[in-house]
């Protein structure tokens, strides 16, 4: 038994190592954001234009609900959207809702053409494709309806939700 103690030490030791670099290189590669919200913009396309001020006709398809991941599991939860528009948009005071009493209001946040993100409806730390509504309890369930309002209250999208 004590030809095995410098080997386990040493195992230990060895492990510990890898944990820490394996750590380094994740922390550099995924750096913390903070709580502030950014702009949304797809990879490879640089920001050089203005948000509209004005919206765009109401006819105009601006959203598409791509998937709804994880329903009724509130850790993996969320609604995938992807913008359809082809000038920046702020969402600031444009709303998600289930209908229900359960409502997200944007804050300052720009999409760009082409643009996507992530609308968690657990807690979490904003990000430039990730959004998160803040509340406990998982909220799209079957037989209802996702509807995106616009800051005039105006609905631009609903999505009936089916498995």
């Amino acid at each position: 038994m004590k030809r095995l103690w410098p080997f386990l030490i040493l195992n230990v030791a060895v492990s510990a190592a890898t944990v820490l670099i394996v750590l380094a290189i994740w922390s550099s590669a995924h750096p913390c954001v903070s709580s502030a919200r950014v702009n949304a913009v797809a990879p490879g396309i640089v920001a050089t234009q203005a948000p509209t001020a004005t919206l765009p006709p109401q006819e105009e398809s601006l959203f598409e609900i791509q998937a709804v991941i994880g329903a009724g599991d509130i850790q993996n939860e969320h609604i995938q959207i992807q913008y359809l528009g082809s000038e920046p948009l702020s969402l600031q005071g444009w709303q998600i809702t289930d209908g229900k009493k359960h409502t997200y209001t944007f804050d300052n946040f720009v999409i760009y053409k082409k643009g996507a993100f992530d609308l968690y409806t657990r807690s979490g730390y904003d990000t430039t494709i990730e959004l998160y509504m803040g509340f406990t309890q998982a909220l799209w369930q079957d037989a209802q309806t996702i509807t995106l309002l616009d800051s005039s209250g105006v609905t631009r999208l609903s999505y009936s939700l089916t498995r």
